[in-house]
């Protein structure tokens, strides 16, 4: 797995956890979590030299955004 596909599975995690809760008690703790974790691996994908820099830009102001989530 490519590290920008590591970062679609853990942005799409994170949309399914949030979108898929609808009826139940909300746990902002996994929530946090799978922010943090997309945080991670988006900015992983933002150093990632193999895509081009329009790529590597989307990544970085995605962890930017998952970034404000945990705060």
């Amino acid at each position: 797995m490519t590290k920008y596909q590591a970062a679609d599975k853990a942005i799409a995690t994170y949309d399914a956890f949030i979108f898929a809760d609808f009826g139940r008690p909300f746990d902002q703790e996994k929530a946090d979590l799978l922010a943090a974790v997309a945080v991670c691996e988006c900015e992983e994908a933002s150093r990632d030299r193999s895509v081009n820099q329009a790529t590597r830009d989307y990544y970085r102001e995605q962890a930017k955004i998952f970034r404000a989530i945990c705060a």
